[in-house]
């Protein structure tokens, strides 16, 4: 995790090639507004690239609802994901 000024950030290494991984998450120290924007990149596999077929891998942009310190979140199997909290 990290801080840097009003922001906390999350980064999340799903390593699991097969299955999606649902993590309870307890962030003590940081009040957030409740909402969050979440960064995922992902593929449709390990061994994809944008080499042949732009966009293959790519980041998804999404808005996250959830209660701090303590949520559950779901991160994609073979992601890099961040969670960036507000104060």
């Amino acid at each position: 995790a990290s801080i840097s000024g009003n922001f906390l950030s999350l980064f999340v290494l799903n390593r699991a090639t097969n299955q999606d991984i649902e993590t309870k998450i307890d962030i003590q120290g940081f009040t957030s507004i409740g909402k969050g924007t979440v960064y995922t990149l992902d593929g449709p596999s390990l061994n994809a690239t944008n080499e042949e077929a732009p966009d293959t891998v790519k980041i998804e942009e999404s808005s996250f609802v959830g209660s701090l310190p303590k949520f559950v979140y779901t991160f994609k199997k073979h992601s890099l994901t961040v969670l960036e909290f507000e104060k």
